[in-house]
């Protein structure tokens, strides 16, 4: 019977202990313009990755942070490219060949910073676009004891994108 109490309250502990995790982030600390902007990006043009995309953004922007719009995606003709690559290497460099190529250029937008979203790992990528150096990398995830909100203004306020007056 004591046995079975011991058990009963080790399990209790480790369920407890279990329910929130915390997650430590990292962030690269560089000059930081006098007004900072920034623009989210998706990770494709799908509606799941625009959906999750636009919430990081509206996170962002509720923090008052100025937010740029998102660039247009450039579409490109790739096949001449596929067409001279030599047939051993196109397997390599073409994975899952489509004609058409959809991204953004970075160099179209104005913002200083660069947020790209993932949905499906729900991962965040903080990139200065001056020198596409990434500042930050973190998942919102629904096991974490903060919100996605106070993750992304702790993020935003280590890197001195978000002062505690914005």
């Amino acid at each position: 019977m004591k046995i079975l109490k011991i058990f009963s309250l080790f399990l209790i502990l480790m369920i407890l202990s279990c329910s929130h995790t915390t997650q430590s982030i990292y962030v690269v600390l560089t000059d930081v313009p006098e007004i900072p902007s920034i623009t989210i990006l998706p990770a494709n043009n799908t509606a799941e990755e625009r959906y999750f995309s636009n919430e990081v953004e509206a996170y962002i922007t509720n923090l008052g942070v100025k937010t740029i719009s998102q660039p247009m995606y450039r579409e490109v003709d790739v096949n001449k490219q596929f067409e001279e690559t030599p047939k051993n290497q196109r397997h390599f460099l073409f994975p899952g060949f489509d004609r058409w190529a959809k991204y953004f250029v970075l160099d179209n937008t104005t913002a200083d910073y660069v947020v790209f979203t993932y949905m499906q790992t729900r991962q965040v990528k903080l990139i200065k676009k001056e020198n596409k150096q990434v500042l930050s990398s973190f998942v919102l995830n629904s096991i974490s004891k903060e919100s996605p909100e106070i993750i992304i203004e702790k993020v935003l306020i280590s890197a001195g994108i978000l002062t505690r007056s914005n």
